[in-house]
């Protein structure tokens, strides 16, 4: 989707097998993919390590006590400043409801902590506060049911099974988080 907008792909470190047409990687714990449009970079990295605001001066962190590490972000930068950030993390748990597999709610509540403790802290002392950027936090798991708000993609939860009937709605709602994000 990325590339079809434009961005071209700059920097890719980590990922060993990347299977044409589909979203399936084999990558090491550091992998990174760096795309370019312009003055904005787009860093897809897997199991991003957010410290705890008070361990570091300056940087992407976890407003928090304790670290915040989802399996997969999107960051937007721009002129050296994040601009938005979108998180997923695959859950691979379901619950039942009638003929449908529902994602935790309890999963749904971790992406509205990713989306409210992940800030930018910048070298500032005029910055008493880090600045909220993450713009979507999504779950992704085996089940049957999209939650997604096209209006107000904060949280949600994305069914992804190959070939299911829910693919092109799922697909539809990870246009809208882009969108979101601005790119």
């Amino acid at each position: 989707l990325l590339e079809r907008r434009g961005y071209k792909i700059v920097s890719s470190s980590g990922f060993f097998d990347v299977d044409e047409g589909q979203f399936h990687v084999e990558v090491d714990r550091h992998a990174q993919i760096e795309m370019a449009l312009g003055a904005r970079r787009v860093q897809l990295r897997y199991e991003p390590l957010y410290p705890p605001g008070a361990s570091v001066s300056s940087g992407m962190v976890a407003n928090a006590s304790k670290q915040r590490t989802p399996d997969l972000s999107i960051e937007v930068w721009e002129r050296g400043q994040p601009i938005a950030v979108i998180i997923f993390d695959a859950k691979y748990a379901t619950d039942r409801d009638g003929e449908n597999y529902i994602y935790h709610e309890d999963d749904l509540n971790k992406m509205s902590d990713y989306l409210q403790k992940i800030c930018w802290k910048a070298n500032d002392p005029r910055q008493r506060f880090p600045r909220k950027v993450v713009t979507s936090a999504y779950i992704v798991y085996p089940g049957t049911v999209l939650q997604h708000d096209p209006d107000q993609p904060e949280t949600g939860a994305l069914p992804l099974v190959p070939n299911a009937p829910e693919r092109a709605q799922a697909l539809n709602a990870i246009k809208d988080i882009l969108q979101n994000a601005n790119l």
